[in-house]
């Protein structure tokens, strides 16, 4: 991190809601605490894996999220007519 500036490490350390030490504080404190608080949360941002998702196979019936629209719709349809409201189906 010594490619940035003293300021630029100051507002990473800020955005990454590190405390940062006194404007009279060397450079080297800041990339100290880069290097604590911010570098491990940076390098562990491309652990992914598709494992991690929820299996979604059974939601993708269109029948049942065709259903559910309806049920929305209609209870929707219904709140807008009880407020006093008469909708237009365009």
């Amino acid at each position: 991190m010594s490619n940035l500036t003293k300021e630029q490490l100051k507002n990473v350390l800020i955005n990454h809601g590190v405390s940062t030490p006194p404007s009279s504080a060397k450079k080297e404190e800041y990339i100290k605490l880069y290097d604590e608080y911010v570098a491990p949360v940076i390098s562990n941002k491309g652990e992914f894996s598709s494992d991690d998702e929820p299996d979604t196979s059974n939601v993708a019936d269109s029948g049942l999220i065709r259903n559910i629209i309806q049920v929305y719709s209609f209870c929707l349809f219904t709140l807008i007519t009880r407020l006093g409201c008469v909708p237009t189906l365009v």
